[in-house]
């Protein structure tokens, strides 16, 4: 019976102490992954449907967060069996010592968890009530949108991970080299909306941090805020439907809405956000393994590479051009992905070892030319292309030697709009504003300029950031407090 004792005692002292690593371990493995994710992607992460996963990310996990724990574990077990085996640990401290020292280990590797993860400043924040949001939030719904008579085709394209920042110091970057000069000329070529006075972009507001985050706020002007509760999953199977986004504003004029990807669109709720607001075709990896655009055993990164996908899009825009409906075609880059990308069969080596910086020219090249070859087809003339990047890289170590006080942005362009900008630099925009702009950029005519949160930056009206004073850490704060209104009238409505 003492013996049976000893052995449950043990148990739970070692169960406690792998819990203690576990917690240490999947916060390291967290923050560099994402690169110090916000405590709402942490949320949306462990809620959201994992299908599409990347095999290299969930290798990633399990050795991180299952393997080097128990490991690390296992030897402590070890170092701990021996000298007790051997008598040189008596009955008092094995008693006392090893349950202490094993509580200490869970207590602290749980608190370093909560401490790292900000989830006692999240607490602090949902405690606060805020109505930002409230106060401004203009419903598409409520205004009057005007297409015009001839409607524009639209090609979207979420850039994975691209930044402005990517440029050399000279042309306003941050590194001795620019990694995407194509990008960068069609910036100067066209219109570029920029946080600075030369090819810059915007600022990813709280709430747009990770890829559907972005895709959502920027098609909606809404941040993408998650609820804590545990039944938060219906949310992506019912993917917000009090929502209205720019899909559904298209399909309601006549556009067809597609959206293409590399990867499972299933992963984060994506298919079903497009696919319930706008009626989007879905074509990601899934459906070229049905289609048999690509063999079924086919499998690379986080599904086909991004050589494949443009060439697949082209497939597309070239059916979409025949049916003779205005279109939209939305799609998602994922070779830039974190952490430091894939190298196609494509990519040059002219970073040397800097693989993240030789697979952002590689993508830089392959959207230059998917640009002009849209330019060269016969609906080239009556369409714009919106190159937008989704959100700062994620990637651990990239941007380390960003200079102090330099703001990093997402990159931006637009190809080929109606209308010309009021004033395209020095703008103080964020994730919010990309939906209007797109109608704006079509030629529809906004009541008063603004949809959802966002501001059409064709206009002369000011973006909800510039109305703050360009303060993106008072309007992040605010969206990090509760918010009754987003909560009420997006979160749990089912209008």
């Amino acid at each position: 019976m003492k013996k049976r004792k000893n052995q449950i005692l043990a148990g739970v002292c070692f169960l406690f102490v792998f819990l203690g690593i576990l917690a240490v371990a999947s916060v390291i493995f967290v923050n560099r992954a994402y690169n110090e994710p916000t405590f709402e992607q942490i949320i949306f992460q462990l809620t959201s449907p994992m299908d599409g996963m990347s095999w290299s990310y969930v290798r990633q996990v399990l050795v991180n967060c299952v393997v080097i724990p128990l490991g690390l574990t296992t030897c402590l077990a070890i170092l701990v069996w021996i000298p007790i085996k051997k008598g040189m640990w008596k009955n008092p401290f094995r008693i006392y010592g090893l349950p202490f020292l094993s509580l200490i280990a869970l207590v602290a590797g749980f608190w370093y968890a909560v401490d790292r993860l900000g989830i006692v400043e999240y607490i602090q924040y949902q405690s606060e009530e805020s109505y930002l949001i409230e106060e401004n939030y203009v419903d598409p719904n409520s205004i009057a949108l005007a297409f015009p008579e001839k409607k524009k085709n639209l090609i979207y394209v979420f850039l994975e991970s691209m930044e402005s920042s990517y440029q050399s110091k000279d042309e306003g970057g941050i590194f001795d080299f620019n990694c995407i000069p194509e990008l960068t000329e069609l910036a100067r070529q066209n219109v570029n909306f920029s946080y600075t006075d030369g090819v810059g972009g915007y600022q990813p507001c709280y709430g747009a941090g990770w890829t559907i985050a972005s895709m959502f706020c920027q098609t909606s002007g809404l941040p993408f805020l998650t609820p804590v509760e545990a039944n938060s999953m219906s949310l992506y199977e019912q993917f917000m439907p009090a929502v209205t986004s720019i899909g559904e504003i298209l399909e309601e004029n006549g556009y067809q809405n597609v959206f293409m990807s590399g990867s499972s669109a299933g992963f984060g709720g994506t298919s079903n956000w497009f696919s319930q607001h706008g009626n989007y075709e879905i074509c990601d990896y899934d459906w070229a393994v049905a289609e048999g655009k690509i063999p079924e055993d086919y499998y690379v990164f986080w599904g086909m590479e991004d050589a494949k996908l443009f060439d697949l899009a082209k497939e597309k825009l070239l059916q979409l051009a025949e049916e003779g409906q205005p279109f939209n075609l939305t799609m998602t880059t994922i070779d830039t992905h974190f952490e430091d990308g894939y190298v196609c069969e494509l990519c040059q080596n002219e970073f040397e070892d800097n693989q993240y910086a030789n697979v952002m020219a590689c993508s830089s090249r392959q959207l230059a030319e998917f640009v002009k070859w849209v330019q060269a087809q016969e609906f080239g003339d009556d369409t714009m292309i919106v190159l937008v990047g989704d959100h700062l890289t994620m990637d651990s170590n990239f941007c380390d030697d960003t200079p102090e006080g330099y703001v990093r942005c997402a990159y931006d362009v637009f190809i080929n709009p109606s209308v010309s900008p009021v004033q395209e630099k020095n703008r103080a925009c964020t994730t919010l504003d990309f939906m209007a702009t797109t109608l704006g950029g079509l030629g529809v005519e906004i009541e008063g300029n603004r949809v959802g949160l966002g501001t059409n930056l064709f206009s002369e009206e000011e973006t909800l950031l510039e109305k703050l004073g360009g303060d993106l850490g008072a309007m992040d704060a605010e969206f990090a407090k509760k918010s009754s209104f987003y909560q009420d009238r997006f979160l749990y409505s089912m209008e």
